[in-house]
């Protein structure tokens, strides 16, 4: 098992999927990393997309993308979105967005191997949702050899900076 002693770099790595928590998430690690002298990595897990109409939008649907979008035209068009939401935050010039495919917190758990610290949006998942998706957050709270920061979606979108933070840090291995 790897050690926490393992060399950081100095970067914050923070877990992005365009959700309001993981935008809340973004903000909260910029924020963090222009104090702290760090850099941003956001990491934007692509998945298998087994139908292409399921994630589009209904004015895509519309004939936005045409007819039958294919899968490679739905994963360009989720890239465009996470794109703009990242340039929200006005990424410095060493900042960057990263698309990755793999499972969500395995992927995240490997990409933040050697940043200081692991960012990560959590959302309500109840019931079914929860069974079938399971919950990143709480998969790589639970596995990272990293500190963790969970930041949920603002509860009020008029004040997205009045968020709750969790913090976790892993036992010495």
């Amino acid at each position: 098992m790897e050690s926490t002693r393992t060399p950081c770099e100095p970067e914050v790595v923070v877990g992005f999927d365009d959700s309001p928590s993981a935008q809340a998430a973004l903000a909260w690690a910029a924020r963090y990393a222009r104090s702290a002298g760090l850099r941003v990595r956001a990491v934007h897990v692509l998945g298998q997309v087994p139908d292409p109409m399921a994630w589009v939008s209904s004015y895509d649907a519309a004939g936005y993308l045409g007819e039958s979008p294919t899968p490679e035209d739905v994963e360009a068009r989720i890239k465009d979105v996470v794109r703009q939401s990242f340039s929200a935050v006005r990424p410095e010039p060493d900042w960057r967005l990263d698309f990755v495919s793999g499972s969500p917190g395995k992927t995240l758990i490997n990409e933040s191997r050697r940043s200081q610290l692991l960012v990560i949006g959590t959302r309500e998942h109840t019931g079914i949702e929860r069974f079938f998706s399971g919950s990143v957050s709480h998969f790589c709270l639970g596995h990272s050899i990293r500190p963790v920061v969970a930041v949920p979606a603002p509860d009020d979108p008029e004040h997205p900076d009045d968020v709750r933070v969790s913090t976790a840090h892993p036992e010495p291995r």
